[in-house]
């Protein structure tokens, strides 16, 4: 944003629809209902919030990476604790507050992935491709974004978007075919592409699996959380390595 009001050239998505994304409050008009149960607050009103929609909660500040500073609160106390903690790494921006899902818990980063997926049906495949069309018309992304998204019982609910890749973008361009760094890099430059038919697939199923250094890290907990930590971040220091 800071090169953008200097009126600054930059390339792909905007700088104003990046915030927007990035922006957790900002981000739930474009999601509409498929945006999950969620409040911009502080203080107060944040105890209000989880009193009203019930514990657990996640606690999600603004233009973080690894889901850093993000947590679960399953009560009051933790609710305070981890409020200060969001606070600290983000203080210019909202922190957001959620009601957590079943599904929820583990962050995507530490999760392993199936591409192209296996166990989504038809129809939720359908409704994901439609909502993903959606957003990004209306963030007018030019590039790369990546949605998250919980689905359960073809129900599904937006959880963020960023407009920039994932970790995941390589592993999955390798496994269906695609160089999507060119074809993304082409977009942005302005050119004209061919649609790409991604989710068919080359008939090869690829297989992330993430790595863990638990054994190396002085008082790390093996249990995982939202915040990611096959990155290498210990929850004793709260720093990555």
């Amino acid at each position: 944003m800071a090169l953008h009001r200097q009126q600054c050239r930059v390339l792909g998505t905007s700088p104003e629809a990046i915030d927007s994304a990035e922006n957790r409050f900002k981000f739930s008009p474009p999601a509409g209902h498929h945006r999950d149960q969620s409040a911009a607050v502080e203080g107060a009103s944040a105890l209000q919030f989880c009193n009203t929609v019930g514990y657990p909660c996640v606690v999600r500040p603004s233009y973080v990476l690894s889901g850093a500073a993000m947590n679960v609160a399953y009560s009051d106390e933790d609710l305070e604790k981890f409020l200060s903690s969001a606070v600290a790494v983000s203080k210019e921006h909202p922190v957001v507050i959620s009601k957590a899902r079943g599904e929820c818990g583990v962050h995507s980063g530490d999760a392993t992935l199936v591409t192209p997926p296996q166990d989504i049906t038809p129809k939720t495949l359908e409704r994901i491709k439609a909502i993903v069309h959606a957003v990004g018309l209306e963030l007018q992304v030019t590039g790369p974004f990546n949605l998250q998204l919980i689905a359960k019982d073809d129900q599904l609910k937006v959880i963020e978007c960023n407009v920039r890749v994932s970790r995941s973008f390589p592993f999955v361009s390798k496994t269906l075919g695609v160089d999507l760094v060119a074809l993304a890099t082409q977009v942005i430059m302005g050119e004209e592409v061919e649609p790409v038919g991604l989710m068919a697939g080359t008939g090869i199923v690829g297989v992330k699996v993430p790595q863990f250094s638990f054994s190396r890290l002085a008082g790390a907990d093996v249990v995982l959380g939202v915040e990611m930590t096959s990155t290498g971040r210990s929850p004793a220091s709260g720093e990555p390595l």
